[in-house]
């Protein structure tokens, strides 16, 4: 209700990254790492429900800012995989790890890391445009 003070209204914790943000940021985490590679096109799909999801339970959240808040997520977690779990990596390493089902999919198989690096280019360029069509708006 909107009598309701802040206090009041549900909370999560997260206990894997400390610190105050986003929940796309474990979504972000978890479709990166876990999704086979068919169906990472459904993304979109897949963030529409958690809005909707969200959205059924009174908290207001919508597509577009969800949208941009993954891929922000997404970049920000690319920079976690770059320097943690693709230091000194290479594709005889990934071939040993590729039937670990404990390991994630961008750290055991090859197609996921040139996945997950077209990804990652194609929201920097969708950065560097709006960011570009920004500062020419001024």
């Amino acid at each position: 209700s909107s009598s309701s003070s802040s206090a009041d209204l549900p909370m999560a914790i997260d206990f894997q990254w400390a610190g105050i943000g986003s929940g796309v940021i474990d979504l972000a985490y978890l479709l990166h790492g876990a999704l086979p590679l068919e169906e990472t096109k459904s993304i979109p799909q897949l963030i529409q429900l958690y809005v909707q999801e969200l959205n059924s339970r009174g908290v207001t959240y919508d597509f577009d800012a969800a949208m941009r808040d993954f891929k922000i997520a997404t970049l920000n977690y690319a920079r976690v995989v770059i320097a943690y779990f693709w230091d000194g990596m290479d594709p005889e390493k990934l071939a040993l790890c590729r039937d670990d089902p404990g390991e994630l999919t961008h750290t055991r198989l090859v197609e996921h890391v040139i996945s997950f690096i077209q990804i990652v280019d194609n929201y920097l360029s969708e950065r560097e445009l709006n960011s570009f069509n920004e500062s020419n708006q001024r």
